[in-house]
């Protein structure tokens, strides 16, 4: 009978990249890792910002062709992806 991991415990884990992970504590399984508070604001901005960046008509086609690009791949981003996605946003964000 497989576990439905119903009764999870959160550790810290500070040493390592992670903020936290969550272990099953009936059957003792590693369930998965969670990311640091400050990681999940800025994924949470960033999707804010890609959102408002569509629909702004000023983009040149590069910039617009850069965010669609950023919105298909999922909420990681490398630095430069970041530095050049936070530049867009500085250079068209509403004062």
């Amino acid at each position: 009978m497989d576990c439905d991991h119903r009764n999870i415990r959160f550790t810290l884990t500070p040493e390592l990249k992670h903020h936290g992970r969550e272990d099953c504590v009936d059957c003792h399984r590693f369930v998965r890792w969670v990311a640091k508070p400050e990681t999940l604001e800025r994924q949470s901005r960033n999707a804010e910002h890609l959102v408002a960046l569509r629909k702004m008509e000023r983009l040149s086609d590069w910039e617009r062709s850069f965010i669609e690009s950023l919105e298909g791949q999922g909420p990681k981003f490398s630095p430069r992806q970041q530095e050049k996605l936070d530049q867009i946003w500085e250079k068209y964000a509403p004062r």
